[in-house]
């Protein structure tokens, strides 16, 4: 039968599968977040309760933070996103040297301050 996936071995079905749910997972975590954020909002509209009020003004200051660490923390899917990033600059062939000098990762590794100097030096404006 025809289908318009492209055959795909199971080990690779199973990684598209493990990244599908674990950005599935990190999006319905945020979510239950904001939406209890929200709820506390509502019923502090509604009814009148100071501890709705105050767990909405904290949830709602912090709701930034937790929403950074959640994704950050969430160590699975940055791997996933970073192998696909450095997959993508191999295989297109992207230097990842500057213009200017050395590249990054040998500045990194050597303490000479010969490595901090333009060479060549860049045009005058």
């Amino acid at each position: 039968m025809f289908s318009l996936r492209p055959h795909l071995n199971t080990q690779a079905q199973e990684k598209q599968t493990r990244r599908r749910r674990l950005q599935l997972l990190l999006f319905v975590r945020i979510l239950v977040y904001m939406f209890l954020v929200q709820a506390a909002g509502a019923a502090t509209i509604f009814f009148q309760w100071q501890w709705a009020w105050i767990t909405f003004a904290c949830g709602s200051a912090v709701q930034g933070i937790f929403v950074a660490l959640s994704v950050t923390c969430n160590c699975q899917v940055l791997k996933l996103y970073t192998r696909t990033v450095r997959t993508a600059h191999h295989s297109a062939g992207i230097a990842m040297g500057t213009p200017y000098g050395s590249g990054g990762t040998e500045m990194a590794k050597s303490a000479s301050l010969q490595l901090l100097t333009w060479d060549p030096v860049p045009d005058p404006v």
